[in-house]
């Protein structure tokens, strides 16, 4: 599969608790300012390891649970599978695809903390 990217990325560094559900809702607007329609579009959440680059978790995102056609983006992980990832810092990208064209809206670092003893 061949991924053109086609926007330059805003970054945003995010926090996840380690054995928690992670949920963030995010909202694509245009370069005016105006809700970007996600009807037809794919968006992923992709956690990579920062050194390697190796690919540690991919969501579908979904578009459709609050409104996709306001822009709104809804990433969801659950506890079991947060409950997997080590103490750290990696990185993500939040990615929207039509048509074979991916838009790259986010990435930065996402710190994976933990409580004591964990």
């Amino acid at each position: 599969v061949q991924r053109k990217i086609m926007t330059v990325a805003a970054i945003k560094n995010l926090v996840l608790d380690k054995g928690a559900t992670f949920k963030q809702v995010f909202r694509y607007k245009d370069s005016a300012g105006e809700p970007m329609d996600l009807s037809n579009h794919t968006a992923v959440f992709r956690i990579v390891d920062a050194f390697s680059g190796e690919e540690i978790k991919s969501v579908v995102a979904d578009l459709s649970l609050i409104n996709g056609e306001a822009g709104y983006i809804t990433v969801t992980i659950t506890d079991e599978e947060t409950s997997l990832f080590k103490r750290g810092k990696e990185a993500y990208a939040l990615e929207v695809e039509s048509e074979g064209e991916i838009e790259r809206l986010l990435m930065g670092s996402l710190e994976v903390r933990t409580v004591a003893g964990d």
